[in-house]
């Protein structure tokens, strides 16, 4: 589903909500939710979020919502301290724990990013964001081989759902030299797009990794 039409029907649901009882944190949280991701209204978000804090101080997707607020602005250390705040209100959530480790790469502390993905795995093994990020920070270190197994691990958890591993398993390959596993790699992912939906900047970015990575070879 194309990410326009599944906004627009979390928008409706979440103001019917608001409609039929004002006072509930989650309904807040969600719409604070809703206006970071799809109406980028940072401060209609923050409204919300803080009335949901207000509400209710132990919800814990109210700190965790708002963290990715910052995220998108690049402040992350007010990331990291609203994303620790959503861990210690629920430390055994696997979202949490993988979003956490987000926040900590967005600032620079890659070693505890790999820490809570590794957690996030534990509780739910079918965590495939956590593949992606420990999979970022290999990358980073050159460490191609240990990347590429992270990235592959994203895909086999979600096969027919092309996602923001792919053009770093084509990116990876590429750097690695492996030009016809690159090129075979994009050659399924951009079939498999005809055949169900994928988001438009998914496929560009595989075209983007592969010139990318060829750049490098040179």
């Amino acid at each position: 589903m194309p990410p326009a039409e599944y906004a627009r029907k979390a928008r409706e649901n979440a103001l019917k909500a608001l409609e039929i009882n004002d006072s509930l944190a989650e309904v807040h949280a969600s719409i604070g939710f809703i206006k970071v991701w799809y109406e980028l209204d940072w401060n209609g978000a923050d409204t919300h979020f803080k009335r949901a804090y207000e509400l209710n101080p132990g919800y814990a997707n109210t700190p965790h919502w708002r963290s990715q607020s910052f995220l998108f602005r690049g402040r992350f250390a007010e990331a990291v301290k609203e994303m620790e705040r959503a861990f210690e209100r629920d430390p055994v959530s696997a979202v949490i724990n993988k979003d956490l480790a987000t926040a900590y790469s967005f600032a620079g502390q890659p070693d505890r990013a790999v820490e809570f993905c590794t957690k996030a795995l534990e509780i739910d093994p079918a965590m495939f964001l956590a593949h992606y990020h420990i999979g970022l920070v290999y990358l980073t270190r050159s460490m191609y081989e240990e990347a590429l197994e992270e990235f592959q691990r994203e895909n086999r958890l979600q096969p027919d759902t092309p996602g923001v591993s792919n053009a770093l398993i084509v990116f990876t390959y590429m750097q690695m030299g492996e030009k016809e596993l690159a090129r075979k790699f994009l050659d399924q992912t951009v079939e498999l797009s005809k055949r169900t939906y994928v988001v438009p900047t998914f496929l560009a970015s595989l075209y983007f990794a592969r010139i990318v990575g060829s750049s490098h070879l040179s």
